[in-house]
């Protein structure tokens, strides 16, 4: 998540509880932000969520895979799992790791350095 993006629906939120509409508080901002100013669309959405009686400047979390973050212990983990078996395939480590297995590639070859090494 940006960091401005935050401030700025704080801003919009403050505005909104302060009582201007959704038009005016873009125009505000974008008097005081100029070409930082959020875009007058996003605006008028988070005015509208804060005018329903949203609290949260944050994002909702999102279905689908999780975000992945390159651990240490995950590439460690994938290559403990080659050395134990050399014909264990990429799909089958991606579902073990719970990764994509572009993800669980590129880790194999572009972390561990195994070059040679290929999916069943």
């Amino acid at each position: 998540m940006n960091f401005e993006n935050l401030e700025h629906r704080a801003v919009i939120k403050f505005l909104c509880i302060k009582g201007l509409s959704a038009t005016e508080t873009f125009k505000e901002m974008k008097d005081i932000l100029k070409d930082n100013a959020p875009c007058q669309s996003m605006v008028a959405k988070w005015h509208a969520e804060f005018k329903r009686g949203r609290e949260s400047i944050t994002d909702d979390p999102r279905s689908g895979r999780r975000t992945f973050s390159l651990h240490p212990e995950t590439i460690q983990s994938i290559g403990g799992m080659i050395e134990n078996d050399h014909c264990i395939s990429i799909r089958n480590i991606a579902n073990r790791v719970d990764l994509s297995i572009g993800t669980t590639h590129s880790i194999i070859h572009d972390h561990l350095g195994l070059k040679k090494y290929k999916a069943k």
